[in-house]
């Protein structure tokens, strides 16, 4: 029996929509419609129409590989127990993690940089204050995918999930279980399973996705965490159908290296970055389609 170290996994993208990574090639090209086709009512019978030229960009996603190795006597695998199994699995679990903090952490290019941003400032901060910013974020992300995706899962850490699942509200749960008569509660919890599942529903039908790749050390007191609003369907990963490991012998050192690894592309990205009433879109390595919110100044 072994005690496995703990992993943060890739919960989001789980969620993503996930496609198969091209067989050859270091990046992923698509074409993003940057100027759209138009319509109005016709003057007159045999009247011109509306005829506006429309107009593609290429957006290219590059390719990245996470990868981990491990260094491994030769006496370890011969004479160890399940030491290979066991190496492999943790590698494994390393490498899904990696993937999932650059699709929200990564500089320049992740959900956290590229996200359109409501800020939440409040030095008593509690969940009936935070409770109108996650629909505020909704509203902001449905006009800016208005008739390409809807917004459908909110993304949280551990800690401020189960920080609203412990709050009441009047004499009531802020967020109720299976007992817990719907119209008095403030949602429903679905799972306490960490993962890929859903762990809660909110009253207007996004669900809740728990991932502890989210960073808890924002803002000027470096304890505040992000609660990202997605559109999953907008939230394209393409991936390598199996993660891959191979093993290499060394005659000299007569040690066992042991490497893992899979590779992915993120994106396109349809972000409302909104400046002054515009939309624009940006495309790279990483995520797409949410408004973010910082719930400030909480410490669990």
């Amino acid at each position: 029996m072994v005690a496995p170290a703990t992993a943060a996994l890739k919960p989001l993208i789980d969620n993503a929509a996930n496609h198969t990574l091209p067989k050859q090639g270091m990046s992923v090209n698509i074409s993003r419609v940057t100027t759209a086709t138009s319509a109005a009512n016709q003057s007159a019978e045999l009247g011109a129409v509306s005829l506006t030229s429309a107009d593609d960009t290429l957006l290219t996603v590059p390719v990245l590989t996470a990868a981990g190795g491990q260094n491994v006597s030769r006496q370890a695998i011969e004479r160890g127990t399940n030491i290979e199994a066991t190496l492999t699995l943790d590698l494994m679990r390393r490498v899904f993690t990696s993937m999932d903090s650059q699709l929200i952490n990564t500089a320049t290019t992740g959900l956290l940089a590229t996200g359109q941003t409501t800020t939440f400032t409040n030095a008593s901060p509690t969940p009936q204050l935070l409770w109108p910013l996650l629909f505020q974020a909704e509203s902001l992300l449905e006009q800016a995918l208005l008739g390409v995706a809807v917004p459908d899962a909110v993304v949280m850490h551990s800690r401020r999930w189960n920080w609203l699942v412990s709050t009441l509200g009047s004499t009531w749960p802020l967020i109720g279980g299976n007992n817990v008569p719907g119209p008095q509660s403030g949602g429903i919890v679905v799972s306490n399973e960490y993962g890929s599942g859903t762990r809660g529903i909110l009253p207007n039908g996004l669900r809740v996705i728990v991932d502890n790749n989210l960073p808890t050390n924002l803002g000027a007191g470096t304890n505040q965490d992000p609660v990202l609003v997605i559109a999953s369907r907008e939230l394209h990963v393409w991936t390598d159908p199996t993660p891959r490991c191979s093993f290499a012998r060394s005659s000299l050192t007569r040690r066992l290296l042991a490497c893992f690894w899979s590779r992915t592309a993120t994106g396109p990205r349809r972000l409302g970055r909104a400046r002054a009433g515009t939309r624009t879109t940006r495309g790279l390595s990483t995520g797409l389609a949410l408004s973010r919110l910082l719930d400030s100044n909480l410490t669990i």
